[in-house]
């Protein structure tokens, strides 16, 4: 399962996804942190992910399906990143930073996208084997 060059890209995603869940995502001031788990939306876009990027990770024999997981967690992701966006260029309190958090779920889309052309490149190794076999 760890073997497999898709298997660590979409693990180093889900480590990211989880760091985004632990670290500060806005600084307000030197005391005042505002995390990504305290916004509603974050959160559950963020939950979604991980548990998309947990049952991946798990489906390694499924290859078509892990592909279509990863298609739309590659979705969420995004949805992810513009609704962070959206808190930084619309909804933001004046004199607040956003921590390096922020850029994580681009990060782990881009993973995500590397991975799923490394599975798309296993199917079509494991298909290519097969029509030789018959």
């Amino acid at each position: 399962m760890l073997q497999r060059v898709q298997t660590l890209f979409l693990l180093a995603a889900l480590i990211l996804m989880i760091l985004l869940l632990s670290f500060p995502l806005i600084y307000l001031s030197e005391q005042v942190v505002i995390y990504c788990h305290e916004m509603r939306p974050l959160l559950i876009l963020s939950v979604v992910a991980i548990l998309a990027l947990s049952a991946t990770i798990l489906l390694y024999k499924a290859r078509m399906i892990q592909i279509r997981i990863s298609i739309y967690n590659t979705i969420i992701l995004f949805g992810l990143q513009t609704w962070i966006a959206y808190y930084f260029f619309f909804d933001r309190i004046y004199g607040s930073n956003f921590a390096f958090t922020a850029v994580f779920p681009v990060i782990a889309a881009i993973l995500t996208i590397l991975a799923i052309r490394y599975i798309g490149r296993d199917e079509a190794m494991i298909r290519s084997l097969d029509r030789l076999r018959k």
